[in-house]
């Protein structure tokens, strides 16, 4: 019984195995007469390197492209990241956290902590849940796995199919629009150190990616209009997309008042660390 819970609620550990899984179909129906807010604010201070402007040169835009394959082809980095969904719920808009966690990459290997959130309550409970996947075992620290494990204890098991990491980039740009051409430059931050570039792109065709992932019986309604649906790119001068957010908003056609919200913050850092190491527990006790 142990094993059979831990494969069917573990597989949802994999953040782009549920992407993956999503009947990823058009972005709910946006009338004509809106768009996203692209604006760019007026106090923004623009990179050296960079030009902003309504239409950006496909030359620019390559540059975004390159950061992008760079870090997508890079296997050893820490991370973040911070996913929340709003929803309103008795006339009063509400938002909470679906996933939290921290992690390392080391080529196949990977270390997280998911600390609180929906998604910890799928994985059978509790606030701090450790799982390292390492040579084609999970390992898992934190749950109770419905009160059928100890929390204090490591357990694996074998030929897990939670085998990729929690998260691939990849993945995720596939699923929400892979189109930096139509980036634009709105402004610089400081990230790990370094002046960055914020990168602008819009992906309401793939929205939907997204929505169906937090969206309930409950709350669907309040996502079928899309207001905006953006993602902003952080590019450092080492060539590496450092952050990366995406944000959409929306609300139900029959009522204007009940808005619905997904945001999604990623943090990539430490890229190439060679302190990067990742081991499996030596107690670790084999589910059966």
């Amino acid at each position: 019984m142990q094993t059979f819970r831990l494969s069917q609620y573990l597989f949802v550990v994999s953040f782009i195995a549920i992407l993956s899984a999503c009947d990823v179909g058009g972005a709910p129906n946006m009338p004509a007469d809106q768009s996203p807010n692209t604006s760019t604010p007026s106090n923004s201070n623009q990179s050296p390197a960079s030009k902003t402007g309504a239409g950006v040169s496909s030359q620019n835009a390559a540059v975004l492209r390159a950061a992008l394959n760079h870090t997508k082809d890079t296997p050893l980095y820490r991370m973040s990241l911070d996913f929340k969904t709003g929803a309103t719920v008795n006339n009063q808009f509400k938002e909470q956290t679906f996933l939290k966690f921290d992690g390392e990459l080391n080529g196949a290997a990977n270390h997280v902590i998911y600390s609180g959130g929906i998604f910890n309550e799928m994985l059978g409970g509790g606030e701090r849940i450790e799982i390292i996947t390492l040579d084609g075992k999970t390992y898992l620290k934190g749950s109770s796995l419905f009160g059928t494990a100890d929390p204090n204890k490591w357990y694996f098991l074998v030929d897990s199919a939670i085998s990729k990491p929690p998260f691939d980039l990849n993945d995720m740009l596939l699923q929400t629009g892979d189109d930096a051409d139509k980036g634009k430059v709105i402004g610089n931050e400081s990230v790990d150190g370094q002046a960055c570039e914020t990168w602008l792109t819009d992906f309401t065709n793939e929205a939907g990616a997204l929505i169906d992932i937090v969206s309930t019986d409950d709350t669907r309604n309040d996502f079928n209009t899309l207001d905006s649906a953006e993602a902003r790119f952080v590019r450092c001068p080492d060539n590496f997309v450092h952050k990366l957010t995406w944000s959409v908003q929306a609300h139900d056609s029959q009522n204007a008042n009940q808005k619905g919200s997904v945001s999604v913050t990623i943090h990539l850092f430490d890229f190439n660390a060679n302190n990067i190491k990742i081991a499996a527990p030596t107690d670790a006790i084999e589910l059966r």
